[in-house]
């Protein structure tokens, strides 16, 4: 989350600016390891956390680093070791920390390397919200909400500071401004809270989420209303984690759809109101004029624009995509994204870090250090093509201890079965196809014949994220053409390239596209719908048995 010591003004330059730079991705996947301390580039890392040009990864040791540039010239250069026995960070123009033993302990940034420096401010306390120049917000171990400092803006505190007992705060009676002076609590059932330019987010432990704030870019959902509200609104149910940044709401529900609203950095249009983006989402960021998100594959997908021609999105060109589509990289676990930088970073399920984007010249000073030249990959002022690996096991050596399984050709000869289909002792006219010695189906026709029997599966295409959907208990929804005759001929068959999912998980499937429609194994499907699949020498027939589990 990029946190700014003025969120307000943070709002406005990425309003008035679009983010001028953006997330380009590319092709390659690059080493970059080669100028940084090893001490940094060895072992796995845990999190990681981008905020303008300053770059925070937090390892699996408990080791937190830091590198780059911040807003008022803080260097680390290379990447420095900051404090061991670390659980969670967050910093702007403060550093934010919370230790093994849940206590948050607060530095001033330019003294992050000094551990004097630190003062302990609260205990039991579970995530971060905002910590920024002696103002905070954060959920503790018993979901309480608790903020201490100034809430000029109207959307750091879920009340209104004036509200508060007296004991817990004061005022200037010349400006009238309420000061919370110690950490105090000011809600309960919350599970994480989120702050948002404007606005700030809270997911409540009963799935609900709700914002309250001001009203810039419909955040709070109200056209009408354009002051500050202290009283959270309700904005939907059902959700399990909550992203955003710079203006864009973003909510992850139970079932895995991701749902956004407010300004979308690619368009500067602004959604009022939730809006689904895509399916099977596990963890999404605001990485400048984009959006990026994981899959539950751990693919890395991406919605977004480039501007002043810095790499384009996906093909080093100034191009735009409204839709998503996937990028190079996979293996993807979580992400670490600035809004105002264009500069992201991911974490893949091995432990490894990957960079891309800004070079992380910041607005403020001209005098900065390009970020990429740690990695000795960009001039003065050039953002990082391609994903960069920085920290982790290297993939390119690393060798499986067992010979892996074949995989299927990309390309094969596709012939016409000669064996008989059968489905519950009845013989069925199918047209499938012999490839590499196994009997491929067309999917949708096993659906049609499978439909009202206790095996029945629902088949959908996901057009944005590129997908098909398998449901099993559902009935099958006819789309006209299951069971046609096919032309009886030999032909070539292409491997598929989509995803399917099965009850929102990646099935291990394998499939081919004929002529526009996708075959799959039949035993393949069998194993993972649990249907009985037999094969009969003497009748040369392929039998198909709802009435039974699947085995080998």
């Amino acid at each position: 989350m990029c946190l700014y010591k003025n969120r307000k003004f943070a709002a406005l330059m990425a309003a008035a600016m679009l983010c001028t730079s953006s997330v380009p991705f590319a092709g390659a996947l690059e080493d970059g390891r080669g100028n940084l301390p090893k001490e940094f580039t060895e072992g796995k890392v845990a999190s990681v956390n981008v905020n303008g040009s300053v770059e925070g990864v937090l390892k699996e040791d408990g080791s937190l680093w830091l590198s780059g540039t911040d807003t008022i010239g803080t260097y680390f250069t290379p990447f420095t070791k900051i404090m061991d026995h670390v659980k969670d960070f967050s910093f702007s123009t403060d550093i934010a920390i919370i230790k093994d033993d849940d206590t948050l302990w607060i530095a001033p940034m330019k003294d992050a390397a000094t551990p004097s420096a630190y003062k302990k401010k609260l205990s039991d306390v579970r995530s971060i919200s905002y910590v920024s120049d002696k103002l905070g917000l954060v959920v503790k171990t018993d979901d309480t909400v608790w903020g201490w400092g100034l809430d000029l803006g109207g959307d750091l505190f879920p009340v209104a500071p004036k509200t508060l007992p007296s004991s817990s705060i004061s005022k200037d009676n010349w400006w009238e401004i309420y000061e919370v002076i110690k950490p105090t609590q000011m809600m309960t059932d919350v599970k994480k809270a989120r702050g948002v330019a404007l606005a700030t987010m809270l997911l409540k432990t009963d799935g609900s989420v709700w914002i309250y704030g001001q009203e810039g870019f419909y955040l709070l959902g109200d056209a009408e209303e354009n002051g500050s509200r202290h009283k959270p609104i309700k904005v939907m149910d059902d959700a399990k984690d909550i992203f955003g940044d710079a203006g864009m709401c973003m909510v992850l529900k139970n079932d895995n759809s991701l749902w956004v609203w407010g300004r979308m950095p690619w368009s500067n249009e602004i959604v009022e109101t939730p809006k689904k983006i895509a399916d099977h989402v596990v963890a999404a960021d605001d990485c400048g004029n984009a959006l990026v998100y994981i899959t539950e594959d751990g693919q890395l997908w991406s919605i977004g624009n480039d501007v002043n021609n810095s790499g384009g999105v996906g093909n080093n060109e100034d191009s735009k995509s409204d839709t998503p589509f996937k990028t190079t990289l996979t293996g993807v676990k979580s992400l670490g994204c600035s809004p105002y930088r264009g500069h992201g970073a991911a974490i893949k399920t091995d432990g490894s870090l990957w960079v891309w984007g800004d070079a992380g010249i910041e607005y403020f000073s001209q005098d900065a250090p390009p970020f990429y030249d740690l990695y000795n990959k960009s001039e003065y002022g050039d953002n990082l093509y391609d994903f960069l690996q920085i920290a982790g096991p290297d993939q390119t050596v690393n060798t499986p201890s067992t010979t892996p399984a074949a995989k299927p050709a990309a390309a094969a000869t596709a012939k016409p079965t000669s064996a008989k289909g059968m489905v519950n002792g009845k013989q069925v006219a199918f047209d499938a196809y012999e490839i590499n010695d196994n009997n491929y189906f067309k999917l949708r026709d096993i659906a049609k014949v499978l439909s009202g029997s206790e095996k029945q599966f629902e088949v959908t295409w996901n057009e944005s994220t590129q997908s098909i959907e398998l449901k099993p208990g559902t009935a099958y929804t006819l789309v006209g053409g299951e069971l046609a005759t096919g032309k009886a001929r030999q032909q070539t068959a292409k491997l598929s390239t989509a995803t399917v999912y099965l009850n929102g998980a990646v099935a291990d499937l394998t499939a081919y596209n004929i002529s526009d429609n996708n075959y799959f194994k039949l035993r393949n499907l069998g194993k993972q719908l649990n249907f009985g699949v037999d094969w009969d020498g003497s009748t040369q027939s392929i039998s198909i048995d709802t009435s039974k589990g699947y085995t080998e």
